[in-house]
């Protein structure tokens, strides 16, 4: 809002067709004059806004749209399943967020008597997965796994699965094909 011919006087600001409000002159910056519009709902607004100075008054009138993410991250992957031979599986999830975009993923491990198993996650460079690591190695049994994602608007989503830990046990076994003896 400038007058290049005389000094602002006023502007007011009505938002939908609602009451008209002041906004202070100490507020507007450099021509610029902004307000919060807290608790807008998802759809088509109409600002009006009415600068007054010493030549009379401008009228300017446009519309913008507002899209809330109410929607959950989508949980994609999730990872592993099944049985992992190895002491210190690397259990993995990763996420998407089509409109306010994946904030925060994290993972969580117990095992089969609910003990909170400690160690390390690792976001990726770009948010949308996340690995734990173990800090120690796990002993063999069946270990469930939780992941919670957080979106950038505060929606949230869980996915749970388990994975079982075994080692192989059984020592190789030789047989002799050639040459046989008689």
């Amino acid at each position: 809002v400038t007058d290049e011919q005389s000094a602002i006087t006023g502007v007011t600001i009505k938002l939908d067709g609602g009451a008209a409000q002041a906004v202070p002159l100490a507020d507007i910056q450099s021509g610029k004059v902004s307000r919060p519009a807290p608790g807008l709902s998802s759809g088509t607004h109409t600002v009006t806004i009415v600068a007054t100075s010493g030549g009379g008054s401008s009228t300017f009138i446009w519309m913008f749209t507002v899209e809330l993410d109410v929607t959950p991250p989508a949980i994609t992957t999730t990872s592993p399943h099944g049985i992992v031979r190895i002491e210190k599986p690397t259990v993995s999830a990763a996420a998407s967020d089509d409109l306010s975009g994946v904030d925060t993923i994290e993972i969580s491990v117990t095992d089969s008597k609910a003990k909170k198993i400690t160690g390390r996650t690792t976001a990726s460079s770009d948010g949308t997965s996340a690995d734990f690591v173990p800090t120690s190695a796990l002993k063999a049994g069946t270990y469930a796994a939780n992941v919670s994602v957080t979106d950038k608007s505060g929606n949230s989503a869980s996915a749970k699965w388990s994975f079982t830990v075994e080692f192989d046990e059984v020592p190789p076994s030789i047989t002799v094909v050639s040459p046989q003896s008689e």
